[in-house]
């Protein structure tokens, strides 16, 4: 009898440690394993269920599309108005570097709010203006359009 006990034993600790729970929880039955939050399907013939593991979607890598259209090149006319557009909800950030003619640094430089739709510009000295698009969308991606602007006042 002790040669018995001794051989089943072993056999019974493998069985409840590999199995990683105690026989007692380990659901027989579907329905078992529809209780337990496992997959209604899935049931194993050997008092297992499996549960379904779901893979989390692609993470969104790609920029957004963004068209800024308005004047570039020299112009005479102000104020600079620009119309914002974009395939996706974006967050919008709107900076501007301005120099004096005969500069080689910027003399001024400066952002402003903006959002998608029509951003104006006060343009009011002689000069070279280099307005920046930045759209980010919700993941984080970029996208950037610079426009550069010779305004000469009449």
């Amino acid at each position: 009898m002790r040669r018995i006990v001794l051989l089943l034993a072993p056999m019974a600790l493998a069985v409840i440690f590999g199995s990683g729970v105690a026989l007692a929880d380990s659901p027989t039955t579907k329905e078992d394993c529809k209780n337990g939050g496992y997959a209604k399907y899935g049931f194993k013939n050997q008092a297992q269920c499996i549960k379904v593991v779901k893979q989390a979607p692609p993470a969104d890598t790609t920029a957004p599309e963004i068209s800024v259209t308005g004047p570039e090149g020299t112009t005479s006319e102000a104020p600079a108005t620009y119309t914002l557009a974009t395939n996706e909800p974006v967050t919008w950030e709107c900076t501007f570097t301005f120099t004096f003619p005969g500069e080689t640094t910027p003399s001024q430089t400066g952002s402003d709010p903006c959002s998608t739709g029509t951003k104006v510009w006060g343009i009011n000295q002689s000069g070279t203006y280099v307005f920046t698009f930045k759209a980010t969308d919700a993941a984080g991606n970029t996208s950037t359009v610079t426009k550069t602007l010779v305004y000469i006042r009449l």
